[in-house]
């Protein structure tokens, strides 16, 4: 290699001719070459190192997420598995959450086996309680319930008691006596005077299962039976037995059952108080 300025040689890493003085471009041009080379090198490793620790940390915050979402569907089974047994139907949608997330996680893990095995026992056993208790509800008499709760008493007959009865057209007068006992046996007869005039004898009653327009008043169907020597008019016993139907639309006032009272075979009605 030889100088540029002075023609004298020069060897190849030689910065300035040793004759001249004079500067060797090409070796400087060559480092500053090689220093852009390992500048430029370096940058690039950088960047790939940056690139992989991003790729890394998304990594580690994708597994991450896999992993919340498989402890969240574990965490649910479990609640939908205890609870199942009483809160029943409420679960249903916190089960059914529960099993979504651990299908959608992609991940295979025990937490993920676990709540989806957990959420899909809570369905199951939820899905059977409701249809054991869809027969059951069924196979209730509902109407009976009612019956049974309306009463106030102490017997399951609620049309028990003795009633002072006073004329739809006249509230101020009472005019017959109805005695209900408890043994299904009855007393009917003109007020104050049970003397000389009265049925004795045993009835039934059936529950309508209806009330009126407002809700206050239950009816019931009341059969009374009696042999004609306990049917005594005017002291003297009756040539024949003593026989009538009547419906008694009943509510509880203030502790005090009164109803309405409808002879199906005479249509006379009374107001009825329990005294």
């Amino acid at each position: 290699m030889y100088c540029g300025k002075c023609g004298a040689p020069i060897t190849n890493n030689s910065k300035f001719c040793p004759n001249c003085g004079a500067q060797n471009y090409e070796t400087n041009q060559s480092n500053s070459n090689n220093m852009y080379q390992q500048s430029f090198n370096q940058n690039n490793y950088q960047n790939n190192q940056v690139n992989i620790n991003s790729n890394q940390m998304m990594s580690n915050i994708n597994t991450t997420r896999k992993e919340t979402l498989g402890t969240v569907s574990l965490i649910l089974g479990i609640i939908s598995l205890v609870l199942s047994y009483f809160l029943n139907f409420l679960i249903l949608p916190l089960a059914i959450v529960g099993l979504i997330l651990g299908i959608v996680n992609k991940k295979k893990s025990g937490k993920k086996i676990a709540g989806i095995i957990l959420n899909s026992i809570s369905i199951f056993i939820i899905i059977v309680i409701l249809i054991i208790a869809l027969f059951v509800l069924k196979s209730v008499d509902f109407n009976s319930i009612f019956s049974e709760l309306y009463n106030s008493s102490n017997s399951n007959n609620y049309v028990v008691g003795k009633y002072d009865c006073t004329s739809v057209y006249d509230h101020n007068k009472y005019l017959v006596t109805l005695h209900l006992n408890k043994d299904n046996t009855f007393l009917y007869g003109p007020y104050k005077d049970l003397q000389n005039n009265y049925a004795k004898g045993t009835y039934t009653y059936e529950d309508e299962y209806k009330t009126n327009n407002s809700g206050e008043y239950k009816y019931y169907m009341i059969t009374m039976r009696g042999e004609k020597e306990n049917f005594i008019i005017d002291g003297v016993p009756s040539e024949k037995d003593f026989n009538s139907e009547m419906e008694f639309g009943l509510v509880n006032q203030d502790g005090k059952k009164q109803g309405v009272v409808l002879f199906t075979n005479s249509n006379n009605m009374y107001y009825c108080f329990e005294n």
